[in-house]
């Protein structure tokens, strides 16, 4: 099977198989598709680059490690909360050093996680060299979490739990995209 991307001025080469990027709506579309659709016939096969180019990062290939990182990260978040409350509620601690100390304790579960079941592809085989990078990437995390959480709680006056799903979600996205991409990226393929 082969890609199509639309061009100015070249014809598509592809036969039956071939998926072309629909210039209109930018997904790709099977050639069936494109011809029922009246999409434009300006379109080439994508070669072998492009297709690389497309499976590292801009392609599908990332919603198995998207699923699998959010479900570790839902079992991470819940060790995090689990610690914070604990923390709050029973240890009196102030809630920002509490989400602190949670939060590095949610980062060690979704790393054993994150390395055992979800990520394929690791960019180097030291754990130790991958762990450090793995915590020092959370790091940009824990800035993004302490933000959240210090505007939804002294800002918008929102109590712990809601105001730590907020922190979560923005928190997971920025893991998510710094890890994916710098750690457990697949290994790009030279031309």
């Amino acid at each position: 099977m082969s890609l199509g991307l639309p061009t100015g001025s070249h014809r598509p080469t592809g036969g039956p198989d071939t998926l072309y990027i629909h210039p209109l709506v930018g997904v790709l579309v099977h050639a069936d598709v494109r011809q029922s659709t009246k999409m434009s016939v300006d379109a080439r096969t994508v070669t072998s680059k492009d297709a690389t180019l497309l499976n590292n990062g801009f392609g599908a290939s990332w919603i198995p490690d998207l699923l699998g990182y959010g479900l570790a990260s839902g079992v991470a978040l819940l060790a995090d909360v689990g610690v914070l409350t604990g923390l709050v509620k029973l240890a009196h601690w102030p809630y920002l050093a509490a989400a602190s100390l949670a939060f590095i304790a949610g980062a060690a579960v979704a790393y054993v996680l994150s390395v055992r079941f979800v990520f394929k592809h690791r960019q180097t085989v030291r754990r130790t060299v991958e762990f450090s990078s793995f915590v020092g990437l959370g790091l940009a995390g824990l800035v993004v979490n302490a933000a959240v959480m210090f505007i939804a709680v002294s800002g918008a006056g929102l109590a712990l739990v809601p105001a730590k799903v907020l922190a979560a979600g923005a928190t997971f996205t920025t893991n998510f995209t710094l890890r994916r991409q710098m750690l457990f990226a697949p290994a790009r393929k030279r031309p």
